[in-house]
């Protein structure tokens, strides 16, 4: 039996388990949004208050 046929399970088995795991998560995160709605990514622009100085 020739030994350069050898196949390691592990090495080949990490994309897939990769794979399940970033479909998990997108599911996931597709049902949170649907029950809370995440922040928009775009901010609006606020502007800032200035402090008035105290006369003594």
């Amino acid at each position: 039996m020739p030994k350069d046929n050898v196949i390691v399970f592990s090495t080949v088995k990490d994309p897939h388990v990769h794979a399940r795991k970033d479909a998990k998560v997108k599911a996931m995160r597709q049902r949170f949004e649907d029950c809370l709605p995440l922040a928009s990514k775009t901010k609006k622009k606020r502007k800032k208050k200035t402090k008035q100085s105290k006369k003594n």
